[in-house]
């Protein structure tokens, strides 16, 4: 009788899959926070309207059907740990991996990650259980709105993506550059929780049009004398 192998065996396929079927543009593995643990897939795809810059993170926890009971076990516990990974995401999926002789998710099992609004997917295996023959979504998750926000900006950052701290809009990290800016420079004190400066990552854009080059230099040259040993 053919069996599953191990839950990461799929992780690079499904990733494909998931950034096919779900429009992501940024796919990866195993990412997440300490505190809350760690996704087995993230996507981030781009759902700007005609006038906006927003993203969507998605998560994907992948389980295992039962194979002697050739169903999904303990089912609500699978379902809260996926829907804990809302603290860090817009959108959370679980995806099922099934054998042919396996039943998919049963219409119980559906309402109930209903109720919670997590996304189903099955995984339907070829008969020796290493391919993946069909990616179906047989349940839509709901939007989580919203996550807390540091955390889902610590798991952007690792899928290379960052939002300016001028515009809001969201970068490749790369496309963004780090700038150490004073009190004075936006009239914010807030922003500082009393600090005389602080690190801020800005876009090209902005970056330009609050001359903020040049004032990152001079007050790299103040903090730079003051820390200067005597």
């Amino acid at each position: 009788m053919p069996q599953k192998m191990k839950e990461d065996f799929y992780y690079d396929e499904l990733s494909d899959k998931v950034k096919c079927e779900f429009k992501c543009f940024e796919v990866k593995k195993r990412v997440g926070t300490e505190d809350v643990g760690t996704v087995d897939i993230a996507g981030v795809r781009d759902i700007g309207g005609h006038s906006s810059g927003q993203i969507e993170l998605i998560v994907f926890e992948v389980k295992k059907a039962h194979e002697k009971k050739e169903a999904m076990a303990h089912f609500g516990k699978l379902i809260g740990q996926t829907l804990a990974y809302s603290i860090i995401s817009h959108r959370c999926y679980m995806i099922g991996l099934f054998l042919p002789t396996e039943k998919g998710f049963s219409d119980e099992q559906k309402i109930i990650a209903n109720h919670f609004g997590v996304g189903l997917i099955e995984a339907q295996l070829d008969r020796n259980g290493k391919i993946i023959k069909e990616f179906k979504e047989v349940l839509t998750s709901k939007h989580f709105e919203p996550p807390i926000h540091h955390k889902l900006d610590k798991v952007l950052w690792n899928l290379g993506v960052a939002q300016c701290c001028i515009c809001g809009i969201y970068f490749r990290e790369r496309q963004l550059k780090m700038f150490i800016i004073g009190k004075e420079e936006l009239d914010r004190e807030y922003l500082f929780s009393g600090l005389d400066h602080k690190k801020m990552w800005v876009c090209g854009t902005c970056s330009t049009k609050f001359n903020f080059k040049q004032r990152a230099r001079s007050i790299k040259k103040r903090v730079s004398a003051k820390h200067k040993p005597e």
